[in-house]
């Protein structure tokens, strides 16, 4: 029977702490080396890629959700020699389109203003799927992120993201299992875009969730962790 593979970094969206991996981490073997990261408050993805990079192990499968599947990419720019296999859940390889900029100079202005928690709070129902509208355990989760995460860090990975590079270029040159994940209904990244990474890896696992919005390891770990499982088993190509 073939084996997990032992060290797994878990990298969380924009607003989110390493907490929003915590019920995806239940679910893991016990044989995997669980790595959930709080992203320090970095403004520069390249940046951010090297900080993290410091206190993780010498080789590791990654997984990034949303914000966190940007600063994946990024990590395996600078050390693709480390990184054995990429998830990108709820997150494509593109970089910022112009309209996407513009909202996103916005969203940053209001965190500046002092509107941070009212922000986000007021984007819940494009988050969640309309099922978890009124679970009031996911809901508290979310609300204790946003407090630890708070509108210095949001800032700073916003500009972070806003300026981030189209990196489709590294799913090609990087010969490493992958796995992507969308959620059916999606609003923020809608699983269309997701499926849309395949023209560039056709080999990868693609698996679509139901039942959830965009925080797919929050709605559905458990159902996440299925799918998971097939790509902590692949064979590990390592990159010369």
């Amino acid at each position: 029977m073939s084996k997990y593979i032992e060290n797994l970094v878990l990298l969380p969206g924009l607003n989110n702490t390493k907490e929003m991996w915590d019920k995806v981490v239940e679910q893991l073997p016990n044989s995997v080396n669980c790595y959930p990261i709080t992203v320090p408050a970095i403004a520069d993805m390249d940046e951010l890629a090297e900080e993290v990079l410091k206190g993780l192990p010498e080789k590791f499968h990654l997984a990034g959700f949303s914000f966190g599947g940007f600063l994946a990419l990024a990590i395996l720019e600078k050390a693709p020699e480390r990184v054995t296999g990429l998830a990108l859940i709820g997150t494509s390889a593109d970089g910022e389109s112009e309209v996407a900029r513009e909202n996103r100079k916005k969203s940053i202005a209001k965190a500046q203003s002092g509107e941070y928690k009212e922000m986000v709070a007021a984007n819940a129902h494009r988050t969640f799927h309309p099922s978890n509208a009124d679970n009031v355990e996911l809901k508290k989760i979310r609300e204790k992120m946003v407090e630890d995460y708070g509108a210095e860090r949001f800032v700073a990975h916003a500009t972070a993201t806003m300026n981030r590079p189209d990196r489709n270029h590294l799913l090609v040159t990087n010969d490493i299992p992958y796995l992507f994940v969308g959620g059916k209904d999606d609003l923020v990244v809608p699983a269309t875009k997701v499926k849309k990474m395949l023209e560039k890896v056709p080999t990868a696992q693609y698996e679509e969730i139901e039942n959830t919005g965009h925080l797919i390891p929050l709605e559905e770990p458990e159902n996440l962790v299925s799918k998971m499982l097939p790509w902590l088993k692949n064979k590990v190509i390592l990159n010369n």
